[in-house]
Formats: C-alpha cells, structure tokens, sequence
C-alpha cells in the first residue's frame, strides 16, 4: 500500500560553503539496520568535531567556516613570523595593556612547540647578564632584573617538568644557588628553589621540542638563528660576578642603598605575590591540580548493580536539583585535574603516543565520564517497558539539563543533550509525544544553546557571559585547540626560522579562558554519596562501555519497545516547491523508511531554488549539495513535478486526500522595505533579494533591468551576508563574473555600470552585524577595490574582550581599514568599499536638476544611532534624541537587505484550514514541525499529516545548515507520527479522531491529476519530470559550454519548456 508525501519550498537566502562533522548526534539518525548509533555519544579523539551536526554529513561537507578565523592565511604564514630572541623580550617586558598581560602564561605554556627549556632558560640568563652590564641606575637594574626572576619563578612553580633534564636541571640550580649569595635576590632564590623541590617528570617529551634530543643543536641553531649571541654560551663566571657584586659593593651614590636594597626582597615578595594572583597557577593551584587527580581517580566507574526497577524508582524519586549538583561536582572535580598543557598534548600527540601517555589521563578520564553520562540517560529512559514510564524519565532528564545550564555546567549539559538525542531515544515517538509540549520546548532551547549555529555563537556567548564558576563544554574548545594546530604553521618566513606566533596567540585565548574558568571552583559542593553510587555503580549494559560499538544494545532495545512502522503500508509524502529544505527531507524520508514514494511539487520547471538561484555565482563550490539532491532524485521513489503551481493550477484541497502527508517548505517571497516616504517612487531602488535573482536567473526577475549608469555611488541598507555578496558582484572585475554561470544579460549591464564605491550601512554597530568573516575577506581581496571601513570608536583593549570569533572578525576589520592605495594603479580607475555603523535611513533625496528624470536619486540622509552597550551583540538603540545628529551621504542606486517575509500559498487556509502568521510570515508550528490551530479554549492543536520546513517553518532566518537541521527534525517527526499511527490505530491517540485510514491506498500524483480533471481543473499543458528537468540541464551547460563559462542559465519559463 503506498505512503505518498506533498512538500512545498522557496528559500531566498545565504548558504555556508561547507558543513562539519558530527559528534553528537540530533534529530536526524537514521532508523535503519545499516545507520545504527555507532557514534551515538561524544568521541573527543576525533581530530575534527562538532557538537550537534547531523551524522550523515559527508567527511567532505565538514564545516571550515566557523574555523576561519582559527587559520592564518598563507600570505601572513610566509611574511610574518618573530626571532626567538624577539619572543624572550615580550616575556621579559613590564606588561603595558591587559592583551600584554596574557602573553607570560601563554608563552610559558606552549613555548615547547617550539623551543627546548634549556634554550629558554640560557636566554633569560644571558638577558638577566646583559642588564647587570647596561650601565644604567641600579635601581633601574635591579628592578628589571626582579621583573626577570618574577617569569623565572613563574616558570618553575607551573611547570617544573621543564627543568628534568639533568643539565637544565643543575644550570637553573647554581643560578639559585649564586643568586642567594645576593641580600636583593634571596627572596627570588628561596621562592625558586622552593619550586624546583618539587621533583617533576617532563611529561612532554613525545611532543614538543625537548632537552636532550639527539638534534638539539639542530634546533638551536634553527631557532636561534635570528637572536644574535644572547642566547648563546652565557659566560657563568661573569653572571656569578655580578650576583655576588649586587649591589653592596656597587659604587654608585644610591642614597641610602644598603636600606633600598634590604627592602628589595618584601617588594619582590609583593610583586610575585601580585604576579601569582594575575596568573593562573600557583604553587597552591598546582597542588590543587595534584588533588584533583587524585580525587577524580575514584570517580572512575565500577558496576557493580545491573540496572532495574528499584534503582529507576531510586532515580526518579531523587531531586533533579540535586543530582545536576553532584553531576557538577564530579565534572568540576574532573576538570580541576586538568592542566593548560594536557589540552595542548592531546590535540598534539598522535593516536599511539595519546593512548600510551600517562600525562593524558585526566583529559581521558574526562572524555570516558562525558560518555558515560550520556549512557545513563539513554539506559534509564530506556529500562521501562511502557511510553508512560519512559516519558517520566525523559521528562526528568530535559529538568535536569535546565539546573545544569542554571549551573553553568556545560559540560554535561552536553552530555545529557546527546544521551537525549540520541537515535536511540529520538527515535521514540510514543515516548515523546507523552512529554509536556512546554517541557519540550524549553529542552528545545538548549539544544539550540548548544548548537553549531555561526561557529556555535550562542554557547560562545553564553559562556563570555557567565561570570561565576562555570565548566565549558570540553570538545569545542579542544576542536578550536585542534583547528590552531592543525591549520598553521609553527615556523614561517623565508627560511622557515621564524616563529608564527600568530598560531600561539590563537591558541592562547582558548588556554586563558580555561585557566580563568579554573580560578572559580564552585562553593559549597557537598558529596552525594547516593548519587554518587548510582552514577559510577550502575551497570547500564550487558556488554563494556568500552566496547567498540558499545550502543548497539540500547539501539536493538530501542527498536523493541517501539519497532519501526510495518512494511505493510507504504507511505505516501508529498513537497511543494523542489528547495533544498524539500530535498533534504525527501532524502532523510527515502534512506530511512522503505516504502517511502515522495512526490515534490516546484512551481517553477526547475528545481533547487535557493542553490540555485540565491547562491553567490561565484562561491559555485557551495552548490555541490546539488549533486546529493540529484541522487536523491534519481530514486525510483521520488517524483519531481514541476511547472505546477499549487494553489492556482491546482487547489490545496485537491491534493489532501491523496497523501498521507503534506510538508510545506516555501521560503520568502516578500521584501521588508526601510518605510521612507517616497520609496516605492524613487527611481534605482532594489531590493537585494530581487537583485540577486536577477543575476541568478530567476525568472520573476528577468525583467529587472537595474539602472547601474546613473551614479557612482551606491548604498546597501542592512549588514548580512547577502548585502555583502551584492557589493562584492558591483565591485569585481567583469572577467572574473564571465567565468561563473550569471547570466549573459546581467554579465552586459554590469559591465556598462558606473558604480565604483559602495556603501554598506547598518543601524548597529560591528559587534553586532550579521555578516561573516569570509565575506569580509573576500571583499578585502578584491583588486584596485580600497577598504575605506573604520572602527575606531573601538578599542584594541575593547576588542580584545569580546568572543573569539567576533574578537577576530573585528581585529580583521581593524587590520584591514582604510587600505593604501597602491601607487602604481590609477586612482581613475580604482573602487571602495565601507562598512558604515550607526546609521539609520531618515530621508531620500532627489535631483533638482530640469534634466534629471523624475524621482531621481541623489543622496540620503541617516540618523546617527549610539547603543547602550557597544560590546553586546544584543544590544538594543539608545531612544532617538528630539534634534539627532545626521550624517549625509552620496547614493544614485540604492539596495535595501533588511529581511524577507514569506506569504501565505493561494487557499492555504480556505482549503487546509492552516492558519498563517502574517506578522512573521510563518505557518504556525511546534518544534518537531507539525503545522498548529489554535483550540477552542485557545490550546494548540497539530493538524494530522500537515507539517513545515524552512523560512516557512521558522522565518527567513539562519544558513543553508539551519534549513538541513530543520527539515530533518521534520523529516523525523513525519515518520515518528506514522509510525505512532500505525500501531496505534486501535487506540485513543492524539490525533486518532482525524486520522486517514491507513489501509486505505494514496493515489498521489496520478490521483491528484484525476481528480483535478473530474473537478475541471486545468493541468499545464508541460509538466516537467526529473528527466525533463535533465534535459533542461543539459542545454545550459551546453550553451555555457560556447560561452566559456559553466553554464548559461534560461531566464524565462518558455526558454526552459522549449528545450522540451
């Protein structure tokens, strides 16, 4: 019996260039025998990860978007670089600024990567001997050199396995030793010293430059290359002389030295106190890391108790509250044992060399903890045999989560999130569908808390913002420590002998942020030793947690309690509109249910719609996802049904009794305008939606023709991605855009343009654009184009404050303002470009001239705006004073990118009683995507076998991945309710009293052409198949072919049924 789908879909958008690996699985596994949970919960040995991904993404779509501002350019790997020597400078210098500040610690951890501690250390040393002969004032003297000691002892008290090798040891050694003989310096030595008695192995030796190595002096003299003799055979006996001669047997008139000098030793005291509380680890940190070893040793789990009835009673009787507590005390406990340099040893060691380390154990031991949690939560919730019984437990679970976000525990919050969402849980629709809605829906906004959305944006921010104890979520900041590594180079230059300390500045923020983090333990954390046993004592599997596919078991008693839907009962799906959210969803509905024949209506003969319309022509890489559509069509179950406009040649009610259910995945089609008087009027005014259609081929816009010749000055209204990727088309070299598939008619009229400086202006501030640092690259790099951006109403110091990626994008900005102009081009022929903030259009204003055309535009007048919290990326407009300031600025073309709305489709609610919401230009919907009315008594209601997916689903809002992740939280959702109504078509369900008989057999699209021809109903004469469309295909990229170009698109509708 067939299970037929209808789908609708128009997205008008931005798309990413590629996606990234999952790690944690959604709402999107497959429910299959061959898609099984192998990777169900967290493997943090993965080189590359991310959190909440969909885990049927090819390795190939892996996102390195959010990792951009992680790598270093090629150019700036080759020029820039520092000596050795240089580096040791910084780390001696007096700090000036807070960005100063961190680089002592920074260096001290990761100078290993490309350095040995003996090489450091005789470059102190010989510093320190170079300052005592300067022949400046001793207390100058003597204060930079307590400023030396101060590092010095800094280094010992953090990491004094540097200091193993025999000679580093006994170096360091009789330099404390000389230096006690000195009354200034005592109070240094016995500080050092009392370092140094703590006897250290080098953990790390398997990774990083080291004492010893049979090409040491290799190394040195590689690294030294550059650092003149400094570093080089100190003379000892000339150190010791001016140890023992400091300062008592000076003979410059000092004062009172002998009283100047017995006061050093209490400043210097003070300063390494001071230096000890900025830094992040003491000598008391150190031992609380030692502590916290130990400690986390026992929290290792031992089951000993087969999970049961009595210990999920024991479970659900426990408080949530409660159990989140413990949960944070153990993963404090667990996290507080790991030290800045573990992090960088496991994202530098190879597999082996990790699995052999000792100095691994605590990272490990936290990783295995992360897993296990999440193998608690799918255990409990899947022990009980009924929906009822599992519904209380998940339930449980998504209250936990929420006291551990109010915990700041992000950790495992993760981890409860991918127990959770796991294929093993996700799939239970009959256990789902019992949980409260508003208890769904505040779970729901976790998961987006802790989603990949712009580089994982949200838990960025949430993270900068939690200002109390807090415990990060582990594998994205070891993911950013990977991409750094990975991604740039350690030695740079010419002769590769320079240090790319742009790497280690990179990686040093991730490291800050975790050291500061371990500064605020959480108070008041008291063992529960209930908990506790229940946690590490449970035997959750028959099988080892450590087995290779340790998850098969939950997944096989998963299918048990709720089995996957009879493959008696074919199902029948249908889309409206060939878009990517339609696709996508078809290809989650066909690899995951057999019987599955999708059916996909597009208005237009061809398909793809925003990929193929909406994508920049010259990012084609960013449409390879057309290549899995195409597989995806090439199915003997899918239909694609072009040509046909439902709602007009066909009503909706005609289609409803045809399929089992209808997915609606249109996306906008409507511009939000600025609202100024005189805009619908004014001459050269577009919207960039219609723009970007135009020279996409989009037949709508075919006859747009837009005025480029009247000025050369052009202002874009609005800051996201699309407003960028319409300055970059009107500044790039016409060659370049010959060689992408724009049209020919949009390819002549940009040539003739006169536009050579484009404004793009934004009502807030940068912190808060919506634009990405890709295509602020990409603008950069365009030739005889000048950057005339500035932002100096921020602050180095204020951006150094803000999250990693806005702090980068905004360091690119700052690097990149007002570019020179090269000398060798004529300025005659140069263009710009400029970010413009704080500004808000208040009025347009035309040409006086008699000769002008009516309505023609010559330049606008902006509010300025001020935010009440610059540094926010939320912050909202301070109130407009009575008499604003202004700014004016020149326009002859104007392009507003401020938003799109989508409409309702033609008897959408006359026919299918589906309600819109105008005012966001949305079909209401619940979470899953079922389509919501609202009751009698004002309840929300789903409508049996109605669902939505894309801007229609959610607003015109997010990338080509949030269209992914939303259409397969939907694709889910459709299965679940047939599943849930093909075994509960006896029952009271919740949508039982509408449902479709299920034996009853779904025509589709046959059906659909019957009944419209009974009703009398004009079918277009051309229906377009996938076949047709491949022909359609064939003739563009042939007549690109002749052009010299990928392909050249049809722009008008007959153009495409004429191939036919």
């Amino acid at each position: 019996m067939h299970q037929f789908i209808s789908i609708t879909e128009t997205d008008l958008g931005r798309i990413p260039e590629t996606y990234t690996k999952s790690i944690v699985p959604v709402t999107c596994r497959a429910d299959t025998a061959d898609s099984q949970p192998y990777n169900t919960f967290l493997d943090m040995d993965d080189d590359d990860q991310s959190e909440f991904m969909p885990d049927n993404m090819s390795i190939s779509q892996q996102s390195t978007t959010d990792m951009a501002s992680l790598r270093i350019t090629e150019k700036d790997q080759t020029e820039s670089g520092s000596p050795f020597d240089e580096l040791v400078d910084r780390l001696l210098a007096l700090p000036m600024s807070k960005a100063e500040g961190k680089f002592v610690p920074v260096f001290l951890c990761l100078y290993r990567k490309f350095a040995a501690p003996n090489l450091l250390l005789t470059a102190i040393l010989a510093k320190f001997e170079k300052v005592d002969k300067s022949g400046e004032a001793q207390l100058t003297r003597v204060g930079e050199q307590l400023r030396y000691l101060q590092v010095l002892a800094q280094w010992t008290n953090e990491y004094p396995g540097d200091f193993s090798y025999p000679t580093t040891r006994n170096e360091i050694m009789a330099f404390v030793t000389r230096l006690e003989k000195s009354r200034v310096f005592t109070y240094a030595a016995k500080e050092i010293n009392n370092y140094l008695e703590h006897v250290a192995t080098d953990d790390d030796t398997g990774w990083a430059f080291h004492d010893g190595a049979e090409d040491d002096a290799t190394i040195e003299s590689a690294v030294s290359a550059s650092s003149t003799t400094l570093v080089s055979n100190t003379s000892k006996a000339s150190l010791h002389d001016s140890l023992k001669d400091t300062p008592a047997d000076s003979k410059e008139d000092l004062g009172d030295a002998s009283s100047r000098a017995s006061m050093a030793p209490s400043s210097l005291g003070s300063a390494l106190g001071a230096s000890f509380s900025n830094s992040s680890q003491s000598l008391a940190t150190l031992m609380t890391y030692e502590e916290a070893s130990r400690e986390a040793q026992l929290l290792i789990p031992h089951p000993r108790r087969k999970l049961d009835k009595t210990i999920w009673r024991q479970f659900m009787a426990l408080p949530g509250e409660d159990i989140a507590r413990e949960m944070t005390r153990i993963d404090w406990i667990m996290y507080s044992s790991i030290r800045p340099r573990d992090l960088i040893r496991h994202v530098s060691l190879t597999g082996e060399k990790k699995e052999k380390s000792r100095s691994l154990e605590n990272v490990n031991r936290m990783i295995s903890h992360f897993n296990h949690i999440a193998l608690f939560v799918s255990s409990m919730i899947l022990l009980r045999d009924k929906p009822k019984h599992r519904a209380l437990a998940l339930e449980k679970f998504m209250h936990i989560a929420w006291k551990l976000r109010q915990l700041n525990n992000y950790n495992s919050l993760g981890s409860v999130i991918a127990g959770i969402n796991g294929t093993a849980i996700h799939r239970l629709a009959l256990t789902r569908e019992l949980v409260p809605p508003p208890v769904q829906k505040e779970f729901m906004r976790l998961v987006i808390l802790m989603g990949t959305g712009k580089s994982h944006f949200a838990y960025r921010l949430a993270w900068d913002n939690s200002f109390s104890e807090k415990i990060p979520f582990l594998p994205l900041h070891r993911r950013d420590l990977v991409a750094a590594e990975d991604g740039n180079k350690t030695f740079v230059g010419p002769n590769g002998d320079r240090i790319n300390w742009k790497k280690f500045d990179i990686m040093g923020d991730v490291i800050i942020e975790i050291q500061k983090s371990q500064e605020k333990p959480y108070p008041s954390m008291v063992r529960n030793d209930e908990i506790l046993r229940l946690i590490l004592e449970t035997k959750f599997l028959d099988g080892d947690e450590d087995a290779i596919d340790p998850y098969q078991e939950l997944y096989e008693r998963s299918v048990q309690l709720e089995p996957t839907g009879a493959a008696d009962a074919k199902k029948g799906f249908g889309w409206l509109r060939g878009r990517p959210a339609g696709f996508y969803a078809a290809a989650k509905l066909i690899e995951k249910n057999d019987d599955a024949i999708i059916d996909m209506y597009e208005k237009l003969p061809v398909p793809f719609g925003l990929v193929r319309f909406g994508v920049a022509p010259d990012h084609p890489e960013v449409k390879n996802c057309q290549d899995r559509f195409a597989e995806v069509a090439e199915s003997p179950r899918f239909n694609f049904i072009g040509n046909v406009n439902l709602g007009v040649d066909i009503p909706l009610r005609v289609l409803r009794p045809h399929y089992d259910s209808i997915l609606f995945s249109y996306g906008a089609s409507e511009d939000r305008e600025l609202g100024l008087p005189g805009e619908r009027e004014t001459r050269n005014i577009y919207s960039a939606r219609a723009f970007v259609g135009w020279y996409n081929g989009l037949p709508e816009y075919r006859d747009l023709n837009p005025d480029l010749t009247s000025g050369e000055d052009a202002v874009i209204i609005g800051q996201g991605n699309v407003a960028l990727d319409v300055a970059r088309v009107l500044l790039s070299d016409i060659d370049v855009l010959r060689k992408t598939d724009m049209t020919d008619y949009a390819l002549s009229t940009l040539a003739s343009s006169r536009i050579k400086n484009v404004r793009i202006v934004g009502r807030r501030g940068p912190v808060q654009a919506a634009f990405t640092i890709k295509e602020i690259r990409e603008l950069m790099q365009l030739p005889n184009v000048v950057n005339k951006t500035a932002i100096d109403f921020l602050t180095d110091e204020q951006i150094s404050t803000l999250p990693r990626a806005t702090k980068r994008l905004l360091q690119l900005l700052k690097k990149g303002q007002i570019s020179t102009i090269p000398p060798d081009i004529p300025t005659s022929t140069l263009k710009s470009w400029s970010l413009d903030f704080l500004l808000s259009p208040k009025t347009l204003h035309f040409s006086q001239s008699p000769s002008s055309p009516p309505n023609t535009l010559t330049h606008m007048t902006f509010t300025q705006n001020q935010l009440s919290s610059p540094l926010s990326p939320t912050s909202p407009l301070l109130p407009t004073p009575e008499i604003p300031s202004t700014a004016t600025l020149p326009c002859t073309t104007l392009f507003r990118s401020i938003g799109y709305k989508s409409l309702p489709l033609p008897t959408l609610t006359t026919d299918l009683g589906i309600p819109f919401d105008t005012s966001r230009g949305i079909i209401p919907n619940d979470p899953s995507g079922r389509i919501i009315t609202k009751g009698t008594s004002g309840q929300e209601i789903p409508l049996p076998g109605l669902y939505a997916a894309g801007w229609v689903k959610r607003g015109p809002t997010g990338v080509i991945a949030s269209t992914m992740m939303d259409a397969f939280v939907t694709a889910e959702t459709i299965l679940a309710d047939h599943e849930a109504s093909h075994k509960l078509n006896s029952m009271d369900h919740h949508y039982h009293h509408q449902q479709q008989n299920n034996s009853e057999t779904k025509g589709g699209w046959p059906a659909v052409q019957s009944s419209a021809e009974t009703e009398g109903f004009k079918i277009p004469r051309y229906v377009v198949t996938w076949e047709d469309w491949k022909k359609i295909d064939h003739a563009e990229i042939q007549r690109g072919k002749e052009r010299g170009k990928p392909r050249e698109k049809f722009g008008s509708v007959r153009e495409m049924l004429a191939v036919l």
